[in-house]
């Protein structure tokens, strides 16, 4: 965890973090679930929240939804319907 500038002192906080998003209980936070636990932690107008949100999940930071990014999102958001023939 020190690679990504996490210290073992924050380990409580991120744990407890991790039990509050995880609305759904499974151990598993998704995005949605991700998205609504941050968003009050994130000062700003909804515009630079969803700017935020779109910056998650622009993996390759190019500043565009590239297919394998969105289907990742669409895959989150609607496990069943989704196919990888996008």
């Amino acid at each position: 965890m020190g690679a990504v500038g996490v210290h073992h002192a924050d380990k409580e906080i991120l744990d407890r973090l991790f039990t509050m998003f995880d609305q759904t209980g499974d151990d598993v936070v998704d995005h949605r679930e991700f998205l609504c636990g941050v968003s009050p932690l994130i000062p700003g107008t909804v515009q630079e929240k969803l700017e935020f949100a779109f910056m998650v999940f622009d993996v390759s930071g190019a500043g565009i939804m590239r297919p394998h990014e969105m289907l990742f999102v669409l895959k989150s958001e609607f496990p069943c319907r989704c196919t990888s023939r996008l």
